[in-house]
């Protein structure tokens, strides 16, 4: 695991706004996929890219790693924040999988799980995963080891929150696909859990008792990026 340390909030974003534009442009023959989240750390990177697009390949789709169960205009959906950045790149909506937050919790898991399913079948990749990191050590929407443990098996699952939202988020199997994962988080209230990641991939143990270690385990490339100063 490789950590990367920016001074400022500034840095992370411009880094992270090349990152996803090499990866949107890549020309591969078969669907390849950026996974994205939502919060805080990176909403300055998909501004960035609303203000300034960049090309994006044909074959490029956009997955998220998790979603509330609100409607699309609330501020707590992530497929929400991202609309904005996804219109400006030009983004089919047939090339973005989300959750369809209309259905049932069972449901909207279930369909999400499926259409992932698709995805590969149709030799899709996922080159680069990008995620959140929770003070706590959750990722998407996998706040303890046993919602990671729930999901093996499959590539969606349903997230109970009492209270709620409810979350639909995707699993460790599926994050085990991606080529490269990156972490980004911002802020002094996240120093420790970077800390604790860091020292997990570096000597190889107490990686289980984070659920963002656990959900990325089977990741050979594994980065986390983090701004001293800023919030996320």
């Amino acid at each position: 695991m490789q950590t990367k340390i920016f001074q400022h909030m500034d840095d992370l974003t411009a880094a992270l706004v090349d990152l996803l534009a090499c990866n949107l442009k890549l020309a591969l023959p078969v669907p390849h996929a950026v996974l994205l989240p939502g919060g805080r750390t990176p909403r300055g990177a998909y501004l960035q890219m609303t203000q300034h697009p960049c090309c994006v390949d044909n074959n490029t789709r956009i997955l998220l790693s998790d979603e509330r169960l609100v409607p699309i205009r609330s501020p707590e959906s992530n497929y929400g924040q991202l609309r904005p950045m996804l219109k400006a790149l030009h983004i089919p909506t047939t090339h973005i999988l989300r959750v369809d937050t209309r259905q049932t919790l069972a449901l909207a898991a279930r369909h999400y799980d499926r259409d992932l399913h698709a995805f590969f079948e149709r030799k899709g990749r996922i080159t680069l995963g990008v995620l959140g990191l929770g003070a706590d050590g959750h990722t998407a929407s996998l706040f303890s080891t046993q919602d990671v443990e729930r999901g093996y098996g499959s590539l969606a699952i349903a997230v109970p929150r009492k209270p709620g939202p409810d979350r639909v988020s995707v699993t460790t199997d599926l994050l085990a696909k991606a080529e490269c994962i990156v972490f980004v988080a911002a802020g002094a209230e996240k120093r420790l859990v970077v800390e604790r990641m860091r020292v997990a991939g570096a000597t190889h143990v107490a990686s289980t008792t984070l659920p963002a270690g656990l959900a990325t385990a089977g990741v050979a490339d594994v980065q986390v990026w983090f701004a001293e100063n800023g919030a996320g």
